[in-house]
């Protein structure tokens, strides 16, 4: 199809995403929605950026591959803010939560707008945006040794438990179980192909751990989600509002900052500094991510956390395998009531 970009966004900018984006999509075979999607993000920016009062585009926040607009942008009063579009309704609630922890006192990014854009036609589609200020921030480092990877994860807990505390209440939202499911749709199929054994009960652990949950929670605090604003940590980007076990939270971190090297002594660190939390629990949100994670690499999906590269099929395949006895493990640690 041939594509046009809006006003205020250059097109070789967009057609770079698009591309790049376009070009994960068909290498992996997943995520197949996600081309559609970018392109209902870029056609509701004229509306939502007239909307709010956008008088300069000047230029991408995101991964060069994203399914979504994520823009640093100039206001009518000439300050600063990041516009992101989203272009689905599948994950409810960013902005109404993004408000609530600003108004909480939680260290996040200052929403400033934040809805939904309705862009009409024979394929009407319905987009989700938040304006937020703009935070002059940079990444954390990726820990390497297993001292600074203790180190993250206790400054990673340390951030997030404030926002369970908080006890947030939101108008529409989620369950873990439909976000891991989200992606099993796309992963399962692969690992069943590779008849790889799959932990025992994971549908029933799932659904039960998604059940226990009962708070707001984030989803995802680790990675990109943090930034360092002069020094001081914040919180962005949650994958909409979700209800959950905060031990689902506290997983992310373990899962992410330990890998398959150090995952399982991550979670013995935080356990052991906070009896609240359920070990089993985490272990069981901890095998679900390597569950999905090993779709992952036999895909060659990128995920800064399963993969570096691009492996042989067959080095994929042990990787895979690898993952899903992680998963098995983790799992078989969480006992069903």
């Amino acid at each position: 199809m041939e594509f046009h970009a809006p006003g205020g966004l250059t097109g070789y900018d967009i057609e770079a995403q698009r591309a790049a984006l376009r070009s994960r999509v068909e290498q992996s075979g997943l995520y197949l929605n996600e081309i559609e999607e970018f392109d209902a993000a870029v056609q509701a920016y004229d509306q939502i950026a007239g909307r709010l009062g956008i008088v300069e585009d000047i230029g991408n926040l995101t991964t060069p591959e994203s399914r979504n607009l994520v823009r640093h942008v100039r206001l009518e009063d000439g300050s600063l803010a990041v516009l992101k579009i989203t272009g689905n309704t599948r994950e409810p609630g960013e902005g109404e939560l993004l408000s609530a922890w600003h108004r909480a006192g939680l260290p996040t990014v200052q929403p400033i707008s934040w809805g939904h854009a309705r862009v009409t036609g024979p394929d009407a589609r319905t987009s989700t945006y938040i304006l937020t200020r703009f935070a002059e921030s940079r990444p954390l480092p990726e820990p390497r040794t297993m001292t600074e990877r203790k180190e993250r994860v206790t400054q990673l807990v340390s951030l997030v438990r404030p926002f369970h505390d908080a006890h947030i209440r939101v108008s529409r939202a989620r369950r873990w179980n439909d976000r891991i499911r989200q992606h099993l749709r796309w992963t399962l199929p692969l690992l069943r192909k590779h008849a790889l054994a799959e932990p025992e009960q994971w549908a029933e652990k799932l659904y039960r751990l998604s059940e226990d949950g009962r708070l707001v929670i984030h989803g995802d605090p680790a990675g990109t989600n943090v930034l360092d604003s002069g020094g001081r940590l914040l919180l962005i980007d949650p994958p909409g509002a979700l209800i959950g076990l905060p031990e689902a939270d506290i997983a992310q971190i373990c899962s992410q900052v330990g890998g398959v090297e150090a995952a399982a002594e991550l979670i013995d660190l935080v356990s052991s500094r906070d009896p609240a939390l359920d070990p089993s629990a985490i272990a069981g949100f901890t095998g679900l991510n390597f569950l999905v994670w090993g779709g992952y690499l036999l895909a060659r999906h990128p995920n800064p956390d399963a993969c570096r590269g691009e492996p042989p099929a067959e080095a994929a395949r042990q990787d895979a395998e690898r993952y899903l006895a992680l998963a098995r493990q983790f799992l078989g640690e969480y006992q069903l009531p």
